[in-house]
């Protein structure tokens, strides 16, 4: 490959990227202004929970019709029309003053980011060896937690500064941004690629993917060591450092901030590394043992200092970018006819966590009687130790499930 191709294909990848890019900003957008939701729509932990839940209710409807679509229709196409939804959705949340419409203003964005992940693994795979996938799907997950980390400390400051409001219409300018670039410099495979890829009936593709126990067990084990970044990155983290260690709402954000910057270093590191020894299931099991370890420091040790957190964060942002390696088994272990459909089904399991995740934490931080001081709820640090329980328990499955999962 010349040189100028290989600089074209990087450039096609970086471009795509930005959808997932973009919709990691929405998943992750409300923890920012969690505090300011509470007060404009009147809600309780439990609504809140249900607020951002949306999200991942439409993604979960909508990410295995994604699958179908990327294998048989333009990926480019369908992740230009997910871009565009995405920015609907961002624009219309910004301008909603009932519930309802904040509430389909996220199912909006989660129809978008249905497509985003597997969207762009569809389109790498016609562009990279399959021997460079992890190293890929690292990369990618990477630029999707810079998404993650901009949803913190920026979006924070910008409401503090002007508004919730304010912070999202900035947020929905740089969809459009992001739209034009994917327009400008995403095709859906190299002009002279010749092969003709194999394709297949729709209800055959279902039924050899969904049949497969394979790809369920790679789903479920990224859903479980995926957990923190759902419940800590994308909704409850400011919320808890400021009950557990009585943080600004500033500091708290940039403390977040390390969850993702964590993510970001891990996951080409742990994708490289994946590619290089071939250590798929060794580095899973590995990953989830030292996730348990800091995540159990996190809650039981206290008083910690900001400096011990934004490492705890970042330990933890590293460790867990080990849910990245379900996507190159998925691709190798399924046939090139279905390999979006099998990815959608680790996205369509690690999404239902999101759905799952948020709204039980918010019910187990409702478990006792609680005091409300300005139409807002109180909780206390108990509430949060009991509802974080459920992320140690995560990564303890997600220690037993690479066992009997099947790398080649």
């Amino acid at each position: 490959m010349t040189s100028q191709n290989n600089m074209r294909r990087w450039l096609v990848f970086f471009s795509a990227s930005l959808l997932f890019f973009y919709t990691f900003i929405q998943l992750n957008s409300l923890n920012a202004i969690s505090a300011d939701l509470l007060k404009s729509f009147n809600l309780d932990a439990s609504g809140l929970g249900n607020l951002s839940a949306g999200y991942f209710y439409a993604n979960f409807l909508f990410i295995f019709p994604a699958g179908l679509l990327l294998d048989h229709y333009s990926p480019r196409k369908l992740i230009l029309f997910a871009m565009l939804l995405s920015v609907i959705g961002v624009f219309g949340f910004a301008h909603a003053h009932h519930v309802w419409v904040a509430s389909l203003a996220r199912i909006i964005m989660g129809v978008g980011g249905a497509f985003s992940f597997i969207g762009c693994i569809r389109i790498a795979s016609r562009w990279f060896p399959s021997s460079q996938m992890a190293l890929v799907a690292g990369l990618l997950n990477a630029i999707g937690m810079l998404g993650g980390l901009l949803a913190q400390f920026p979006i924070t400051w910008l409401t503090q500064q002007y508004s919730w409001r304010t912070a999202l219409s900035v947020d929905g300018a740089l969809g459009v941004f992001c739209f034009i670039f994917i327009f400008l410099f995403v095709s859906d495979r190299p002009q002279k690629q010749s092969v003709i890829e194999p394709t297949q009936p729709f209800w055959r593709s279902i039924r050899q993917v969904f049949l497969k126990p394979n790809n369920w067990l790679c789903g479920l084990y990224t859903a479980l060591i995926n957990s923190p970044v759902f419940v800590l990155g994308a909704l409850w983290g400011n919320m808890y450092l400021t009950q557990m260690e009585h943080l600004s709402a500033m500091t708290d954000s940039y403390v977040i901030m390390f969850l993702f910057l964590g993510n970001i270093i891990g996951s080409p590191l742990i994708g490289w590394i994946s590619d290089l020894l071939q250590w798929r299931r060794r580095l899973m099991i590995a990953s989830a043992f030292l996730a348990l370890l800091f995540m159990l420091a996190m809650i039981f040790l206290s008083h910690l200092s900001i400096v011990s957190l934004a490492i705890l964060f970042t330990l933890l942002g590293i460790t867990t970018s080990a849910q990245i390696l379900s996507y190159p088994i998925v691709t190798k272990t399924n046939s090139m006819a279905t390999t979006g459909l099998a990815n959608s089904i680790v996205s369509l399991t690690l999404i239902a966590s999101g759905f799952i995740f948020q709204p039980l934490f918010g019910y187990l931080m409702e478990l006792s009687d609680k005091p409300i001081h300005h139409v807002v709820t109180s909780y206390t640090a108990h509430d949060f130790v009991i509802a974080m329980s459920i992320l140690p328990v995560s990564f303890l499955i997600s220690m037993l499930i690479p066992f009997w999962i099947k790398t080649k």
